[in-house]
């Protein structure tokens, strides 16, 4: 068997988890990351509840129950100068390690 070298996922020292946004994990694992995004919609893994492409991608709450995907509250700053909190679902280092496993297979 071939063991592939996979990115080193850095381990935060304090005990708040870390977790990258998708697009940041789609690149770490050498992936496309609309390929990637689409991938994890197309298996369940995250969803839109509006078709709007501005809407945010969130987890379905069985991956967050089984400690894939968090949800954080971001602020995105339109050019008309408001302020928006958005929901924005990332992947946690368990769920890099998932993915990353998965990507040998789906590649």
């Amino acid at each position: 068997m071939i063991q592939q070298n996979l990115p080193f996922v850095p381990v935060n020292s304090t005990d708040a988890p870390t977790s990258y946004c998708l697009s940041v994990v789609a690149k770490m694992l050498g992936l496309a990351p609309r390929h990637f995004i689409q991938l994890l919609s197309q298996h369940r893994y995250i969803f839109k509840r509006n078709p709007n492409p501005n809407e945010p991608w969130e987890a379905y709450q069985s991956q967050v129950n089984r400690g894939f995907f968090v949800h954080k509250f971001i602020n995105i700053k339109h050019n008309s100068g408001e302020t928006l909190p958005r929901l924005q679902a990332r992947i946690t280092a368990k769920g890099f390690h998932h993915f990353s496993k998965l990507a040998l297979v789906l590649g």
